[in-house]
């Protein structure tokens, strides 16, 4: 969800689930929701991701 979405949702600021979701990232050593859940999952390479055409 974004974090307008994830606000609303939870009735607080979207600058508080901006805040949050900062935290987790450095928590987790990322730097994108995508990342942040292939590492919570377990998926996670431990390197840059790539897409699937060499990118």
């Amino acid at each position: 969800m974004s974090s307008h979405r994830v606000a609303a949702t939870c009735f607080i600021a979207e600058k508080t689930v901006k805040n949050h979701v900062n935290r987790i990232f450095a928590e987790l050593r990322c730097t994108g929701r995508a990342e942040a859940v292939a590492k919570w999952l377990g998926t996670a390479s431990g390197r840059t991701a790539r897409r699937p055409d060499g990118v």
